[in-house]
Protein backbone atom coordinates (compact mmCIF):
# COMPACT_ATOMS: atom_id res chain seq x y z
CA UNK A 1 0.00 0.00 0.00
CA UNK A 2 1.35 3.08 -0.84
CA UNK A 3 2.01 6.84 0.96
CA UNK A 4 -1.33 7.79 -1.81
CA UNK A 5 -3.29 5.28 -0.81
CA UNK A 6 -2.79 5.35 2.84
CA UNK A 7 -3.11 9.28 3.09
CA UNK A 8 -6.89 8.72 1.39
CA UNK A 9 -8.18 6.63 4.05
CA UNK A 10 -7.57 10.16 6.07
CA UNK A 11 -8.21 12.47 4.05
CA UNK A 12 -10.62 14.38 5.63
CA UNK A 13 -12.24 15.75 1.95
CA UNK A 14 -16.32 15.64 2.28
CA UNK A 15 -16.32 13.85 -1.65
CA UNK A 16 -14.04 11.06 -0.09
CA UNK A 17 -15.08 8.03 1.80
CA UNK A 18 -12.35 7.86 4.71
CA UNK A 19 -11.72 7.01 7.90
CA UNK A 20 -12.59 10.46 9.63
CA UNK A 21 -15.96 10.29 8.20
CA UNK A 22 -16.58 6.45 9.39
CA UNK A 23 -16.48 7.58 12.50
CA UNK A 24 -18.47 10.63 12.43
CA UNK A 25 -21.05 8.63 10.10
CA UNK A 26 -20.99 5.91 13.19
CA UNK A 27 -21.19 8.38 16.20
CA UNK A 28 -24.33 9.84 14.66
CA UNK A 29 -25.97 6.81 13.96
CA UNK A 30 -25.14 4.73 16.97
CA UNK A 31 -28.61 2.79 15.95
CA UNK A 32 -27.22 1.67 12.78
CA UNK A 33 -24.25 0.57 14.68
CA UNK A 34 -25.15 -3.14 15.62
CA UNK A 35 -21.79 -4.13 18.50
CA UNK A 36 -21.76 -3.44 22.22
CA UNK A 37 -20.89 -0.32 23.91
CA UNK A 38 -21.02 1.36 20.63
CA UNK A 39 -21.37 4.71 21.84
CA UNK A 40 -17.93 4.42 24.35
CA UNK A 41 -16.14 2.44 21.54
CA UNK A 42 -16.48 4.73 18.63
CA UNK A 43 -15.65 7.87 20.68
CA UNK A 44 -12.49 6.26 21.71
CA UNK A 45 -11.76 5.66 18.51
CA UNK A 46 -12.56 9.41 18.08
CA UNK A 47 -10.04 10.29 20.49
CA UNK A 48 -7.77 7.83 19.55
CA UNK A 49 -7.89 9.69 15.59
CA UNK A 50 -7.58 12.77 17.45
CA UNK A 51 -3.61 11.93 19.01
CA UNK A 52 -2.65 10.61 15.54
CA UNK A 53 -3.67 14.13 14.32
CA UNK A 54 0.20 15.35 13.53
CA UNK A 55 0.98 12.27 11.58
CA UNK A 56 -1.65 12.39 9.52
CA UNK A 57 -1.40 15.94 9.02
CA UNK A 58 2.65 14.78 7.99
CA UNK A 59 1.45 12.24 5.48
CA UNK A 60 -1.10 14.74 3.72
CA UNK A 61 0.99 17.48 3.15
CA UNK A 62 3.71 15.34 1.72
CA UNK A 63 1.08 13.30 -0.74
CA UNK A 64 -0.12 16.94 -1.54
CA UNK A 65 3.44 18.75 -1.73
CA UNK A 66 5.52 15.86 -3.26
CA UNK A 67 3.66 12.67 -4.27
CA UNK A 68 0.46 14.00 -6.06
CA UNK A 69 1.50 17.72 -7.44
CA UNK A 70 5.54 17.99 -7.24
CA UNK A 71 5.52 21.65 -5.70
CA UNK A 72 8.25 23.45 -7.26
CA UNK A 73 9.93 23.88 -3.61
CA UNK A 74 10.42 19.94 -2.87
CA UNK A 75 10.75 18.60 -6.50
CA UNK A 76 14.13 20.40 -6.43
CA UNK A 77 14.83 20.03 -3.34
CA UNK A 78 13.46 17.11 -1.93
CA UNK A 79 15.13 16.69 1.70
CA UNK A 80 13.19 19.69 2.47
CA UNK A 81 10.47 17.69 2.27
CA UNK A 82 11.45 15.69 5.18
CA UNK A 83 11.82 18.71 7.02
CA UNK A 84 8.68 19.77 7.03
CA UNK A 85 7.18 16.69 7.09
CA UNK A 86 8.70 13.81 9.04
CA UNK A 87 7.41 10.61 8.43
CA UNK A 88 8.88 7.41 9.63
CA UNK A 89 7.51 4.05 8.04
CA UNK A 90 6.63 3.27 11.99
CA UNK A 91 4.04 6.03 11.25
CA UNK A 92 2.34 4.32 8.62
CA UNK A 93 2.23 1.41 10.35
CA UNK A 94 0.57 3.28 12.91
CA UNK A 95 -2.04 4.22 10.65
CA UNK A 96 -2.52 1.07 8.87
CA UNK A 97 -3.10 -0.39 12.14
CA UNK A 98 -5.78 1.74 13.34
CA UNK A 99 -7.36 1.70 9.87
CA UNK A 100 -7.68 -1.94 10.95
CA UNK A 101 -8.57 -1.32 14.39
CA UNK A 102 -11.68 0.96 13.54
CA UNK A 103 -12.95 -1.67 11.13
CA UNK A 104 -12.70 -4.74 13.45
CA UNK A 105 -14.42 -2.64 16.24
CA UNK A 106 -17.11 -1.24 14.22
CA UNK A 107 -17.75 -4.72 12.36
CA UNK A 108 -16.81 -7.03 15.14
CA UNK A 109 -14.89 -8.88 13.02
CA UNK A 110 -10.87 -9.27 12.72
CA UNK A 111 -9.81 -8.00 9.87
CA UNK A 112 -6.74 -10.24 7.96
CA UNK A 113 -4.19 -7.65 6.64
CA UNK A 114 -0.20 -7.67 6.15
CA UNK A 115 0.72 -3.56 5.70
CA UNK A 116 4.03 -3.81 4.54
CA UNK A 117 4.04 -6.50 2.27
CA UNK A 118 6.10 -6.77 -1.19
CA UNK A 119 3.67 -4.47 -3.24
CA UNK A 120 4.73 -1.10 -0.92
CA UNK A 121 5.42 0.37 -3.99
CA UNK A 122 7.04 3.63 -2.85
CA UNK A 123 8.98 1.91 0.14
CA UNK A 124 12.27 2.10 -1.72
CA UNK A 125 11.61 6.22 -2.35
CA UNK A 126 9.81 6.78 1.66
CA UNK A 127 13.01 4.78 3.04
CA UNK A 128 15.55 6.85 0.88
CA UNK A 129 13.38 9.88 2.22
CA UNK A 130 13.74 8.98 6.15
CA UNK A 131 17.27 8.20 5.23
CA UNK A 132 18.38 11.74 4.19
CA UNK A 133 16.85 13.56 7.12
CA UNK A 134 18.51 11.20 10.20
Amino acid sequence: MSCMSIAKLFDKNKATENIPKLLETASQNLGLVRIKNAKQKISSLQIELAKHATIIKNLIGKRNEYYAHNDKNFFRKPQLLSKKYPLAITDLETLLKFAIKVLDKLTGEKTVFKPLDDDFLDLKYLLADIKKSD
